[in-house]
């Protein structure tokens, strides 16, 4: 109760955290909180490689940038969501990772994708998990609150650009200075090591790369900052 999303706790006794805490709960320790978190990582790390470009080349900062909207986008449409019968508990770690899932099948629609061994394409990959989470009698609100920010986040940064000729999401400029520019580069593994924990060693950090063309300092209308870093590097 300390943790989950309250506004009249947050008005009345200003206990800010709640803005932050309602995404850091999954659940009580069991199966089904370990592999929401795996999901939530690991798609996080497939969007992350390559995000969509709101003004820092599709890196890291980007990325960023998407989870603070969905986050905070998240939190404006709760009451939307209980006026409207769709009523999840105020938690929403869950709900920021279907977003994360959808943004992603959105980015790369054909990208080979798998449940339970079926292959699919990314984009059906949501509504995969959505009906199979109804088929096993599980909550399947938070899952459409999550389906409906991740589509709002790729209506206004990839179809109103394109069909209205404006860009309304921009990355701000201190995730750009912090983050850097440019897509995410891996780093390349010495020959005869697979890298990761397998054989106790790590892979060293991969990169942001600065745009090698001149003119994509002037894409979207945005000043580049400088440097950078990735998430989990330090």
């Amino acid at each position: 109760m300390k943790l989950i999303y309250i506004w009249d706790n947050v008005f009345e006794n200003f206990e800010i955290w709640r803005f932050l805490t309602p995404f850091l709960f999954v659940g009580k320790f069991d199966f089904n909180t370990l592999m929401a978190l795996y999901m939530l990582q690991s798609f996080s790390q497939r969007y992350e490689t390559e995000p969509y470009n709101t003004g820092a080349g599709g890196g890291t900062a980007d990325y960023v940038f998407a989870i603070m909207f969905g986050m905070g986008m998240t939190l404006l449409s709760y009451p939307v969501m209980l006026m409207i019968g769709l009523g999840a508990p105020p938690i929403f770690a869950r709900t920021l990772m279907f977003f994360v899932l959808y943004v992603w099948s959105k980015r790369h629609p054909t990208a080979p994708a798998s449940i339970w061994g079926i292959q699919m394409k990314a984009i059906h990959l949501p509504f995969a998990y959505l009906i199979l989470s109804v088929l096993m009698g599980g909550m399947y609100a938070d899952l459409l609150h999550g389906i409906a920010v991740g589509h709002l986040f790729y209506f206004l940064v990839d179809v109103v650009p394109i069909v209205y000729n404006k860009d309304l999401l921009h990355t701000p400029m201190f995730l750009i200075d912090y983050f850097g520019v440019g897509a995410y580069v891996a780093p390349a593994t010495p020959a005869g090591r697979s890298g990761g924990m397998g054989n106790n060693t790590w892979q060293a950090p991969g990169r942001v790369n600065p745009p090698s063309d001149s003119a994509a300092t002037t894409t979207r209308g945005h000043s580049w900052g400088s440097g950078g870093q990735r998430l989990g590097d330090n």
